[in-house]
């Protein structure tokens, strides 16, 4: 009997564990030794310090002291792709936890990311998860791990192609002369994903709904957009700003904020602060761009 896309997501889950737990407890064993499991502790939030002597680590807990800046291991899993995949691993738990549908296409990629996140820790497990769909679009077919550079993270779908990137400059120029003519306008971070593919929802990007650890990869994908044609100065009174096209996206609710996480880029300084981000566009002036304005942009 075939498995449903639910059971695949929780066997490569339960899989993904198995070969983080190995990874992590010998890592952890390595720079703390006896004393590993209370500096675990540390690291994870207080319901799950508090239930019991014994320590529960599940994948969500396992990713969170693997993130820990206070544990100086870790070395395979501090890489930016290996940080992608830990965060797409955080979203696909929260997927199957919150019995969400998860179509093929999702499920497929879902056990993408569990297998290159096994390779990089060099888990043996990764043969049980090619084992879940043998005949999935770029599973590995190779006894040995291949190499995690050439292969796709499931958030690699964000990634637009030759006319996406086009689509995307056309919007940084328009949101840019919009600011100069005192219009505070922005586009939100599912939204700017769709307008760069074509699509009309981010849903028929990514075979499902935008996730908030889908943020950073977004705003590394809006700096791309920005170097290829570089800042724009934005001016409102007195005050400039150098822009870029992470300065226009923000968040779909209500005062229309940036996220933390656009604020604070590991190994990346903004030329402005926030505070000359909020004059520029002040507080209760913040509009989302009209899909109109994006339809003929998108002609353009």
């Amino acid at each position: 009997m075939s498995l449903s896309n639910h059971e695949r997501l929780g066997r490569a889950l339960g899989t993904a564990r198995a070969g983080l737990l190995t990874h992590v407890t010998a890592e952890m064993e390595r720079l703390y030794g006896a004393n590993w499991r209370q500096r675990a502790r540390e690291s994870l939030p207080g319901w799950q310090k508090t239930m019991g002597s014994e320590l529960t680590l599940d994948v969500q807990a396992l990713i969170l002291i693997v993130l820990d800046p206070r544990h100086p291991g870790f070395v395979l899993l501090r890489t930016p792709r290996a940080r992608t995949l830990l965060f797409d691993l955080r979203e696909i738990r929260n997927t199957y936890a919150h019995q969400k549908d998860a179509g093929e296409t999702y499920t497929n990629r879902a056990l993408d990311t569990v297998e290159l996140l096994l390779e990089a820790v060099k888990a043996p497990q990764v043969t049980n998860v090619r084992e879940l769909s043998p005949n999935r679009p770029g599973a590995s077919s190779q006894v040995g791990p291949p190499a995690v550079a050439n292969r796709r993270s499931p958030l690699d779908a964000l990634r637009p192609d030759a006319l996406g990137r086009e689509r995307g400059k056309r919007l940084f120029r328009y949101l840019a002369a919009q600011a100069n003519r005192g219009r505070a306008v922005g586009i939100s971070y599912d939204r700017f994903i769709s307008f760069l593919h074509g699509k009309p929802r981010y849903f028929d990007v990514m075979s499902r709904n935008y996730a908030q650890s889908d943020t950073n990869s977004i705003i590394d994908i809006a700096h791309e957009i920005t170097g290829s044609i570089g800042r724009v100065e934005v001016k409102r009174g007195s005050i400039s700003i150098q822009a870029g096209m992470d300065s226009f996206i923000w968040q779909k609710a209500h005062p229309h904020d940036r996220s933390k996480g656009a604020w604070n880029r590991p190994n990346y300084t903004l030329p402005y602060s926030s505070e000359d981000w909020r004059r520029v566009f002040p507080d209760g002036l913040r509009e989302m761009v009209k899909d109109h304005e994006l339809d003929l942009m998108a002609r353009a």
